[in-house]
């Protein structure tokens, strides 16, 4: 029954192995070598692909999308695992290979994480376009959430001034909590409330 089980478990992660090996490349580039018997599990070093075009000139949509499909693939070995750890596994030698799988993906997944933020650092560094826009969403975002909108828009009055939202009034009161905590009970200081316009 136990023999069963693994076969079961080791058949999974071979089939996610190679279900995200086949969304990473088309199938005319993926071989693999076959295994020595049935129901084997496959660990990834035996996976090979052919001339794969190096991640550094991708761009950001590729890396995401690898990035994504590099954490399905953690997770399923991941998953299986934890399923051989709680069948409290006796065959070390498949132990060791699922754990020395799960490290190897996670160190692809965090070089292509690395790769996605240096894209994602060069795109924005080099052009003040692409911040002043990032600034502006955050500010158009802001103000339709009602953190805050400019008073004027709502009582036509001076420019400059500005009206707190139910979101950015639980804001406002939460830093004034934290700052309040911090300096005037944990410090003993004084507080003082004046009027401000």
């Amino acid at each position: 029954k136990k023999v069963r089980m693994f076969r079961a478990i080791f058949e999974n992660i071979h089939t996610a192995t190679r279900v995200v090996l086949a969304l990473r490349q088309p199938k005319s580039q993926l071989h693999c070598q076959p295994s020595p018997k049935p129901f084997s599990f496959l660990p990834l070093s035996r996976l090979t692909t052919i001339a794969t075009p190096p991640m550094a000139a991708a761009d950001e949509a590729t890396l995401r999308q690898a990035l994504a499909q590099k954490q399905v693939a953690v997770d399923a070995q991941a998953a299986a695992v934890r399923e051989m750890k709680a069948a409290k596994s006796n065959d070390k030698a498949a132990m060791d290979a699922a754990v020395e799988a799960l490290k190897a993906l996670k160190m692809e997944k965090s070089s292509i994480e690395g790769q996605l933020q240096e894209v994602v650092r060069s795109n924005g560094s080099d052009s003040s376009a692409n911040r002043e826009a990032f600034r502006q969403s955050v500010i158009n975002t802001l103000e339709r959430r009602l953190f805050y909108i400019p008073s004027f828009k709502i009582y036509r009055g001076v420019a400059g001034l500005y009206d707190y939202g139910p979101p950015g009034c639980a804001v406002k009161s939460n830093v004034l909590a934290f700052w309040r905590q911090h300096f005037v009970l944990e410090e003993n200081m004084l507080e003082v409330d004046c009027p401000c316009v």
